[in-house]
């Protein structure tokens, strides 16, 4: 039987944000963690990843931590986006989430962000929150432990 291809993920800033109060932004984190997907990550998505935890307090060391955390070759994809999509969004600072997807052959991209989620999709990648990730998530990938829940949307 051949095992299971991972999916490929770009993971919004805002979504890295929120997962510090837990929720379905850390069930994702936690997913990333233990290797159920690739994230897919580009040198300018990694600046603004360290960034958000250097305004959160993070030491030194710990950003050194996150930034070899979010390089490891068995979670992570590091990509060099050749083409950009600015026009394709209402903030362009937004775009190097859609040029990390398209490069990187994304299966999804995980957002809260509004001007990110008003597309629906970019270039046949489904942009999604992360409750509707988790839903749409193999069952496998949860232990009784760490179900998703039940919430309405």
């Amino acid at each position: 039987m051949a095992a299971r291809a991972k999916l490929r993920v770009v993971v919004d800033a805002n979504v890295l944000i929120s997962h510090l109060w837990g929720g379905f932004p850390g069930k994702i984190t936690d997913l990333w963690k233990e290797g159920e997907f690739f994230l897919l990550i580009s040198e300018p998505i990694l600046r603004e990843y360290l960034e958000i935890f250097l305004e959160f307090g993070y030491t030194s060391k710990q950003l050194k931590s996150r930034g070899l955390l979010f390089l490891d070759k068995s979670r992570s994809i590091l990509v060099q986006p050749s083409q950009h999509f600015e026009e394709a969004v209402r903030d362009p600072e937004d775009a190097m989430f859609l040029d990390c997807a398209f490069v990187g052959k994304a299966d999804a991209i995980i957002s809260g962000d509004k001007d990110l989620k008003i597309l629906g999709t970019f270039r046949s990648i489904p942009i999604v929150s992360p409750r509707e990730f988790l839903r749409s998530c193999p069952r496998h990938w949860f232990r009784p432990s760490r179900s998703v829940p039940d919430s309405p949307d």
